[in-house]
C-alpha cells in the first residue's frame, strides 16, 4: 500500500518533564511517513528548546514558537501548517504505541474513512498505574455512519469526548473548515460533535494505541473555578445552536444534556458569591433545556433542582428505576428500504439454526430491508459472527440491558422461587402446567429481556420481529402485547420435547396466539403444534449454503465423515459403535469426527468420546479434528457422510453433504427432517434413531457398492436448486409480506 503523509500536531506548554517521552514515542513509529508540528504556546520553562532540538535532529520535525494562548490557538496553528493526507493531534504530555500510525493508517485507507478513532489507557502520574476505565469501549462500534455510531455510544455512555487518539482525514476537515473554539476550555466538546454529525463515514481501531497522562493541575484535575462555568456555558451554547442546524436524524440530544450537565455541575462548584454573579446565566440555561425539551431527561430536571432532590432522584433510580435505554439506536433507516426486519436468537456460536438465521438475514439485508441482529444470552466472546455479513448490526443484550434496579431484582428472585414452587408439582406428575403459571416463570426470569424487546418494538411500530429459537419466542411474545409489529415465530428444534418444558403445551395455547405468523421445518413439526398456532403456520424448510464447492463424480477415498458442533444431541457415541462394528470388515476405513466443542457439555462428549474409541480398540482408526472454513472441499472425496443425532430439525451438515454429492446417511430423527428431504434408498439411506446396528449396515450398503454410492450422490445434488438460498429467502419473505404457503 503506498503511504500517505501524517500530519502530526503537538501543543506544547510547561511539558519539560514529559516533552522528550512524547516526541520519542513518535521518532519510534514502525510507520515512518509523517511530520511533526510543534506548537509552543508560550512555555517558560525549557519546552520551547526541547523542540528546537527534535526540529534540529530530524528533518520531519519543526517548530511554531507563539505568544501563550491555550490549547486551542496552539492547535489551529498546527491545522493551519499540515502538509499531510491525514491529521493526528498528539498532547505533548502523552505517548502513543510504536505501532500507532500504522495500524490508523491502514484502517483509515482500507475503510475509506473520514475518521478513525483508537483506544486509550490512562496513566496515573503520581503512580504510573495504567487503566483502561475512561478511554475504552466495550465492544467493536461497525464501520459507517459516525452519528449513528455516536448515538449508539452516547446510550452507552461509551462516547469519549476527545481528539487526541483520532486519525483524520485533511480533506474532509478542510472541507468542514473544522477548527477549535478559541480562548475556552472544554473545547472538544463542541468539535468532536461536529466531526461526528458532519462525517460521511467513521471507523474504530478497537485496540489501545495511545497512553492519556493524568497528572495534578491539569485542566481537568484543577479545582473548578469561574473560567470553567463561563467556558462550559459557551460549549453549551455553542453546541445547542450546532445541534439546532442539523437535520433531524443527526442530531444527538444526549450529548447536548452533557454539555448542560457540564455547565450544571461547574456552577454548583463555585463560590456563594460567584453564584450570585452567574445566577442570570444558570437561569437562561434552565430556561434554553426547558425550551427545547431536554427536561424529558428525569435526571437533568432533578439536576436543576437543588442536591437534595439530585440525591434523592439518584437513590430511587437505583432501587427501583434503573437507567432507560436510548431504543433508537438499535433501528436502521435505509433510503426506500423494503421494511425493517430484526432477527432476534439466544446464541450465535457455531451452530445450524444460527447459520440459518444468518443467511436469510444477509439475503434480507441484501434486498433492501433495513436489518439487525439481537443475540438474548450470549457474551461478547463466545460470538462466532462469520455467517453474519459486517454491515449488518449486531448487539447483545448482555451489552445493552442496563443493569436491573436493586429493588426489582429481589422482587424478581421472589417471583422466581413462587413460580417455581407454583410449577414443580405438575413437572412431577408430568402434568401440563397451568399458563398462568408459566407465564409468571418466564416473566420473573426473563424480566430484563421482555423489557428491552418491548422497548425495541414500541421504538419502531414498522418492526417485524423474527424470534427464532427458545427462550426468544416466548420472550417475543409477551413483549409484544397490545403492540401493533409483526411477530414471526418460528422453532427449528423437536417441539414434542418443548411441550414437555414449562413453557409447554399450556404457555403455547394461550400466548403463542400472538405471533402474526409461524414457520415450521417440516409438517411433521407443524403438527406437533394446537391449531390456534399451526394454523398461522408455513412449513419452510432451510436453504443450502451458497458458494459451496460443485458436485464431484469420481473415486472415493476411505474416510467416513461428520462434521458438527459437538453435542450430546449428535449421539456420537452411537457413530463410534457402529464404526467400531464396521471397522472388523473394512479396517481401511478411517472415521473423521470434525467439528469443535464450544462448551463444557462438548468439552465432557470429547472426552467421554476418547475413552470409548479406546475401548472398542479403534483408536488408530478414529481422528479429531477442528473445525475448517473449507470443510466441504476437504470432506467432497470422502466415501460418506453419516449423521447419528437423536434428534434434530433439518441438519444443515445433512443438507450441505447432500449438495456436494456424498453419499448420505442419517438417523431418521422426530418431526421428520431427514425423511422430509431424503428418501430412503434414492438420494440416502435413512436408519433408526439410536440403532448402532442398522447404522453399520447402511455403511456397509455405501462402501461396498459403488454404483449404490454414485445413485445417491447424484441424485442428492438436486436439492441444490430446490432448496437455494434465494429460493428459501422468497418463501420467508411471503411469510413477512403476509402470505402463508
Amino acid at each position: 500500500m503506498e503511504k500517505g503523509l501524517i500530519s502530526v500536531i503537538i501543543p506544547v506548554y510547561n511539558v519539560e518533564k514529559y516533552l522528550r517521552e512524547c516526541l520519542d514515542s513518535v521518532l519510534a513509529q514502525t510507520y515512518t511517513c509523517y511530520e511533526v508540528i510543534m506548537v509552543d504556546d508560550g512555555s517558560t520553562d525549557s519546552s520551547g528548546a526541547i523542540c528546537d532540538e527534535y526540529a534540529a535532529k530530524d528533518g520531519r520535525f519543526r517548530v511554531i514558537h507563539k505568544e501563550n494562548g491555550g490549547a486551542s490557538t496552539a492547535r489551529n496553528a498546527g491545522l493551519a501548517n499540515v502538509s499531510g493526507e491525514y491529521v493526528f493531534f498528539l498532547d505533548s504530555d502523552d505517548r502513543i504505541v510504536p505501532e500507532a500510525f500504522e495500524k490508523l493508517y491502514h484502517a483509515a485507507v482500507s475503510e475509506k474513512a473520514d475518521f478513525i478513532f483508537a483506544e486509550a489507557e490512562t496513566i496515573d502520574d503520581s503512580s504510573e498505574r495504567s487503566s483502561t476505565k475512561n478511554y475504552s469501549y466495550r465492544k467493536k462500534y461497525p464501520s459507517g455512519a459516525p452519528y449513528l455510531m455516536m448515538r449508539e455510544m452516547s446510550a452507552h455512555r461509551e462516547f469519549h469526548v476527545v481528539i487526541w487518539n483520532i486519525l483524520f482525514s485533511s480533506d474532509f476537515l478542510k472541507k468542514q473548515e473544522l477548527r477549535f473554539q478559541e480562548g475556552i476550555i472544554y473545547e472538544d466538546l463542541i468539535l468532536s460533535y461536529q466531526i461526528y454529525a458532519l462525517a460521511v463515514k467513521a471507523a474504530h481501531l478497537h485496540e489501545c494505541v495511545y497512553y492519556r497522562r493524568l497528572r495534578e493541575n491539569s485542566v481537568m484535575t484543577s479545582r473548578k473555578t469561574e473560567k470553567n462555568f463561563i467556558s462550559a456555558m459557551r460549549v453549551y451554547d455553542a453546541v445547542s445552536v450546532f445541534s439546532d442546524s442539523l437535520r433531524m436524524e443527526r442530531r444527538n440530544d444526549a450529548h447536548v444534556v452533557r454539555c448542560a450537565f457540564n455547565a450544571l455541575n461547574d456552577f454548583g462548584a463555585l463560590n456563594a458569591n460567584d453564584k450570585k454573579k452567574h445566577k442570570a446565566e444558570y437561569k437562561r440555561l434552565k430556561a434554553d433545556l426547558r425550551a427545547h425539551g431536554y427536561f424529558g431527561s428525569d435526571s437533568l430536571r432533578y439536576r436543576c433542582r437543588g442536591k437534595s432532590l439530585w440525591a434523592a432522584y439518584k437513590a430511587i433510580e437505583k432501587l427501583f428505576i434503573g437507567q432507560r435505554n436510548d431504543f433508537g439506536i438499535y433501528v436502521r433507516h435505509k433510503a426506500a428500504s423494503e421494511g425493517e426486519v430484526m432477527m432476534l436468537i439466544p446464541h450465535m456460536i457455531g451452530g445450524g439454526a444460527e447459520r440459518v438465521a444468518a443467511q436469510l438475514i444477509n439475503q434480507m439485508d441484501a434486498r433492501g430491508y433495513d436489518t439487525t441482529f439481537i443475540l438474548s444470552a450470549d457474551k461478547r466472546d463466545e460470538v462466532v459472527r462469520s455467517d453474519l455479513n459486517d454491515n449488518i448490526p449486531l448487539f447483545l443484550m448482555s451489552e445493552e440491558m442496563p443493569k436491573e434496579p436493586v429493588a426489582r431484582k429481589a422482587i424478581n428472585k421472589v417471583f422466581r422461587l413462587v413460580s417455581s414452587l407454583l410449577c414443580k408439582p405438575f413437572e412431577l406428575i408430568n402434568k401440563p402446567v397451568p399458563a398462568a403459571f408459566a407465564k409468571l416463570s418466564v416473566a420473573s426470569q426473563y424480566s430484563r429481556e421482555i423489557d428491552f424487546v418491548r422497548g425495541l418494538l414500541k421504538a419502531d411500530p414498522e418492526l417485524t420481529l423474527i424470534a427464532f429459537l427458545q427462550p426468544t419466542i416466548p420472550i417475543a411474545l409477551l413483549a409484544a402485547k397490545g403492540l401493533p409489529n409483526k411477530i414471526v415465530i418460528s422453532e427449528r428444534a423437536d417441539p414434542n420435547r418443548l411441550m414437555k418444558k414449562r413453557y409447554g403445551r399450556k404457555f403455547i395455547e394461550k400466548y403463542y396466539t400472538r405471533a402474526d405468523a409461524a414457520v415450521f421445518q417440516t409438517k411433521e413439526a407443524k403438527k406437533v403444534y394446537p391449531e390456534c398456532v399451526s394454523n398461522k403456520g408455513t412449513v419452510i424448510p432451510n436453504p443450502i449454503k451458497p458458494g459451496l464447492p460443485e458436485l464431484y463424480h469420481g473415486e472415493r477415498n476411505r474416510n467416513i465423515t461428520t462434521f458438527c458442533r459437538i453435542s450430546n444431541q449428535k449421539n456420537l457415541p452411537l457413530l463410534v459403535d457402529a464404526f467400531a462394528m464396521f471397522h472388523k470388515d473394512h479396517g481401511d476405513y478411517t472415521l473423521r469426527i470434525i467439528g469443535d466443542a464450544p462448551n463444557e457439555e462438548g468439552v465432557e462428549v470429547v472426552r467421554n468420546l476418547k475413552e470409548l474409541i479406546r475401548e472398542r480398540g479403534v483408536e488408530s482408526a478414529v481422528v479429531f479434528e477442528p473445525f475448517m472454513k473449507n470443510v466441504h472441499e476437504t470432506i467432497i472425496k470422502d466415501a460418506m457422510y453419516v449423521n447419528s443425532s437423536d434428534y434434530e430439525g433439518i441438519s444443515n451438515a445433512m443438507l450441505e453433504a447432500m449438495a456436494i454429492g456424498m453419499p448420505v446417511i442419517c438417523t431418521d430423527c422426530p418431526i421428520g427432517g431427514a425423511s422430509a428431504t431424503i428418501t430412503d434408498g434414492e438420494n440416502g439411506l435413512l436408519v433408526p434413531v439410536g440403532d448402532a446396528a442398522a447404522l453399520c449396515d447402511a455403511m456397509k450398503r455405501v462402501a461396498g457398492d459403488a454404483s449404490l454410492a454414485e445413485h445417491l450422490s447424484s441424485n442428492a445434488a438436486k436439492l441444490r436448486d430446490e432448496l437455494s438460498l434465494e429460493r428459501i429467502t422468497d418463501r420467508w419473505l411471503g411469510v413477512l409480506g403476509g402470505t402463508n404457503g
